[in-house]
């Protein structure tokens, strides 16, 4: 059975690496401290692992996508901190790069969500979700159109 091991001190840290068995042992829970003792490959994949344990991974698909988004958290060679608002605690990063970091998540999500999706094309739909629809003569209707 496979676990994660979660650390609870700096010394019971010390005495899991002492005796650290990589065939009982899958992922540490302190990822900060996995990143500082052996860098950000190994918080990388590390990362990748612990996550894999607390989602229901049902194929590679999602795997993919946890994938995408922690290569996004690392691509500097450290990690950053992944907020609503991007990342903001980053000052290497510009007002336009955080502002354009919650499209991209919002499009992540929707790109990942599980189950039917439909079109949608009737006139009440469109009024429903604020879309532009086409009256019987196939013209935009006046009321929703542009001011």
């Amino acid at each position: 059975e496979v676990k994660i091991v979660y650390k609870t001190s700096a010394k019971h840290w010390l005495i899991l690496l002492k005796r650290l068995d990589a065939e009982r042992v899958r992922a540490f829970s302190d990822i900060r401290a996995v990143y500082q003792k052996c860098g950000i490959v190994s918080y990388f994949f590390n990362w990748v692992r612990v996550v894999q344990e607390q989602l229901p991974l049902q194929n590679g698909v999602h795997a993919k996508d946890v994938s995408t988004i922690l290569k996004y958290q690392c691509r500097t060679g450290r990690p950053l901190p992944l907020t609503r608002d991007g990342l903001a605690k980053n000052p290497e990063r510009s007002p336009l790069e955080i502002l354009s970091f919650e499209a991209w998540k919002r499009n992540c999500a929707y790109m990942c969500m599980e189950g039917l999706t439909m079109e949608v094309t009737r006139s009440a739909e469109k009024m429903f979700f604020g879309q532009q629809f086409r009256e019987g003569t196939e013209y935009d209707f006046a009321l929703m159109g542009s001011c």
